[in-house]
């Protein structure tokens, strides 16, 4: 696994030597450009930039500075071209095919939480890959909690950690932090939103 993919590599040379030198220099350009540019690596370029973004400039690399242009420029060509609110739906945990609310986003990131994906069926009852690490057994009480804010690393962190606290007291953690605004759907269905959030549920 490289830059977060599986890479199937076909070299046809005159020996294996000589295939395995070209395997090699194809993983080590692989592996430069990723310690580059991921921000899963704490000392990459591009993780540098995160880090420092809005307290000062960070020197980067020619080659990084091109690709952020061209991304820059095609994230423009996508934010709307009314310049409207993105509508980003949270999927129904109960009909995944459905959608149970939208929410607008015009520049942020959205993270949901849930047990309707990853989960096993014990004796008809549905038991989370989210653990409570108080009981040791999986998370009860909300099957989603989706988390609307500036940061996504964060707000994946909230959903979870909400997905973990219960209705209550996820309500509670959220409202601790203005940026951050939240909807929760119980394990019966019912759906719950911070103040700050703003959403139009669906039939």
């Amino acid at each position: 696994m490289l830059v977060g993919n599986k890479f199937d590599l076909t070299i046809v040379d005159a020996n294996s030597v000589s295939a395995g030198n070209q395997i090699n220099k194809v993983i080590a350009e692989v592996s430069r450009i990723e310690n580059l540019i991921s921000d899963w690596i704490p000392s990459s370029q591009i993780s540098n930039v995160n880090i420092n973004a809005g307290i000062w400039p960070v020197k980067v690399d020619p080659e990084v500075f091109q690709l952020t242009k061209r991304a820059v420029m095609i994230s423009g060509l996508t934010k709307q071209p009314n310049g409207e609110d993105w509508k980003i739906g949270i999927t129904n945990p109960f009909r995944t095919n459905k959608l149970i609310v939208t929410v607008p986003l015009n520049e942020g990131a959205v993270t949901t939480s849930g047990n309707y994906e990853k989960y096993i069926k014990l004796n008809g009852k549905r038991y989370s890959h989210i653990i409570n690490p108080v009981t040791g057994y999986p998370a009860t009480g909300l099957c989603s909690a989706t988390v609307v804010g500036p940061d996504a690393e964060f707000a994946n962190g909230l959903s979870t950690s909400i997905i973990v606290l219960g209705k209550e007291a996820g309500l509670k953690l959220i409202s601790n932090y203005p940026a951050f605004s939240a909807i929760l759907i119980t394990d019966n269905g019912k759906v719950y939103k911070s103040d700050r959030m703003k959403s139009k549920r669906l039939k």
